[in-house]
This record gives C-alpha cells, sequence and structure tokens, in this order.
C-alpha cells in the first residue's frame, strides 16, 4: 500500500515538474519580445526601460527619430526584429506622427503606442488613422504602461492564432 502511494507521489511529482517546465518555456518565449522606445527625455526612457526589461522584454531606446530610423533599417536582430515601438509624440527632431509616417515608408509598421502630454481628440484620432493602436498620456503610471504592452503582444498572438487557423 506504501509503495503505491509513493510511486503515485513520484508520477504526480513528474507531472508538476514538467508543467513548470512548459510554463518557464512559456514564459521565455515571451522575454524575445522586443521593444523600441523612442523618447527624447533619456530619464523617462531609461526608466520605461529598466520596467519593460524586469517584465522580461527585450529593450532599446533612442533619443530621436533619426536615431528610431536608423534602428529599424538595421537588417537582422537589432532592426526588422522590432516588435513593438513606444514613441514620444513630441520628439527633439519631428513629431511621433511624422516618424510614424517615416516608419511605414520603410517597412510594415510594428505595433505601436505614442506617449503624450498634451493629449486631445484630433491627436488621437489622426495617430490612429496612422495606424497607432493605443496612446498614453503622460505622466503616466508604469503599470499602465506594462499593461499595454501585454495587450499588445496579446492581440498579436490572438490575431495569428486566427489567421493561422
Amino acid at each position: 500500500m506504501c509503495y503505491g502511494f509513493v510511486a503515485t507521489l513520484a508520477r504526480v511529482m513528474r507531472f508538476l515538474g514538467n508543467r513548470v517546465l512548459e510554463r518557464e518555456q512559456g514564459h521565455a518565449a515571451m522575454t524575445t519580445k522586443r521593444i523600441l522606445i523612442v523618447e527624447g527625455d533619456m530619464t523617462l526612457a531609461s526608466s520605461i526601460a529598466f520596467t519593460l526589461k524586469r517584465h522580461g522584454y527585450g529593450v532599446n531606446t533612442v533619443k530621436n527619430a533619426r536615431e528610431a530610423l536608423d534602428t529599424l533599417a538595421l537588417p537582422g536582430k537589432s532592426g526588422r526584429d522590432v516588435d513593438l515601438v513606444i514613441v514620444d509624440a513630441q520628439l527633439p527632431d519631428k513629431t511621433g506622427g511624422e516618424l510614424i509616417d517615416e516608419i511605414v515608408r520603410l517597412r510594415p509598421l510594428p505595433p505601436a503606442i505614442v506617449m503624450t502630454a498634451c493629449a486631445t481628440k484630433e491627436l488621437f484620432e489622426a495617430l490612429k488613422e496612422k495606424g497607432v493602436r493605443e496612446c498614453l498620456v503622460k505622466p503616466f503610471d508604469m503599470n499602465e504602461l506594462v499593461r499595454l504592452v501585454a495587450a499588445q503582444f496579446s492581440c498579436c498572438c490572438n490575431a495569428n492564432k486566427t489567421a493561422n487557423t
């Protein structure tokens, strides 16, 4: 009787161990999501990068539109594999909307979140027409940003699953 219990317990432990391993591997897959942050205020950019890195995302920060376009134009992992762009609406050298237009000329627009301190209905509508999925009003809570980022990837994953079935 005791041996049967031990054998069953061993099977349960192996099963649970495999489930934990699968879960960790799934989490590791999430960490491959690459985010480009385009923000002129490097203190804010660093804070956003730190937060997103803590949540397992790969992050690259640039301070203006020119650097963003240079990064996105690079072949291979550094530029073409950007999965999400977070852009300030007012950059030192262009507006966020102008940068979005330039990105679309280079390649298909990855999901994009625009941050702005000057939120207007007209700005939101114009950005949505360009393909921007979310606008975030400054100052914002970092938890809200993390939630929006996760929602963008969830949305993309669900769209891909639907397209493949």
